[in-house]
């Protein structure tokens, strides 16, 4: 984030506990947390509001960006996951149904013998 992100930042947590706030304070944070997004470290502040009674320092905000990233990484790997196994499904749905179809036709009197055997050997 740029120096005005930090700001930004730095304004959140004004907000909550009246702190001094200069423009020496928000160099020395962006020092800290410059290399942050500014929405991630925004939300590290309120995750830290909600949860902790502390003065709020910038290793709390880095701490709690590691933790939202932690579970935006689980809940995709959760989603790849969910979407991995719909997948499978329909795969083997779609499978069942063919090879479902493939032995009707191979029931069917008026089908090639050619075409059977094409079949037995898919179904092999």
């Amino acid at each position: 984030m740029n120096l005005q992100e930090t700001a930004q930042v730095l304004a959140k947590i004004q907000l909550g506990d009246n702190r001094q706030v200069d423009e020496l304070t928000v160099r020395e944070w962006h020092d800290s947390i410059g290399h942050l997004a500014v929405h991630e470290a925004i939300e590290a502040v309120r995750m830290h509001r909600r949860e902790s009674l502390n003065y709020l320092m910038p290793a709390h905000v880095i701490a709690n960006v590691h933790r939202v990233r932690d579970r935006i990484a689980a809940e995709s790997r959760k989603d790849r996951q969910v979407e991995s196994r719909r997948q499978d499904l329909e795969l083997r749905a779609r499978q069942r149904s063919r090879e479902d179809v493939w032995r009707d036709m191979l029931a069917d009197p008026h089908e090639s013998e050619r075409t059977k055997a094409w079949i037995r050997e898919q179904l092999q």
